[in-house]
């Protein structure tokens, strides 16, 4: 008897300690790490973080973080990066993304026509350096 009492008081206080002197894990914001020669400029990141980066950034949703996941965009190979860049001017040209559902939840998400420019002219600027 004696030892499942000790056991129960170790086990109340070895929880009494983690609760007390552990640290709860902080949220960070999702946003890519600027460290690379492709990095996404900062006029870029303002844009496709108000219409983007709540599914496309970690936490994101998974369907759409397996096409384009813009915390690790600096894992991407520079290929990789031309690539989806390409795609992401076309979508939101398009009127593809974002998707229907999060522009009438988020109408200030849909991107303007001169942040479509600055996007595109990215776009296209990242694709005449990756011919080089």
């Amino acid at each position: 008897m004696k030892s499942s009492s000790r056991l129960t008081i170790l086990v109340a206080g070895l929880f009494m300690f983690a609760f007390t002197t552990l640290k709860p894990v902080q949220a960070q914001e999702s946003q890519p790490v600027a460290d690379t020669v492709n990095a996404l400029p900062p006029e870029v990141q303002v844009i496709l973080k108000k219409g983007c980066y709540d599914c496309h950034a970690e936490p994101g949703k998974p369907m759409a973080l397996s096409h384009v996941n813009f915390t690790r965009w600096n894992e991407y190979s520079a290929e990789k990066q031309a690539s989806k860049a390409k795609s992401i001017c076309d979508q939101v040209t398009k009127g593809d993304m974002p998707p229907k559902k999060y522009k009438e939840y988020n109408p200030s998400g849909v991107p303007t026509a001169e942040e479509l420019k600055i996007l595109c002219d990215w776009v296209e600027k990242f694709q005449e350096s990756e011919k080089k």
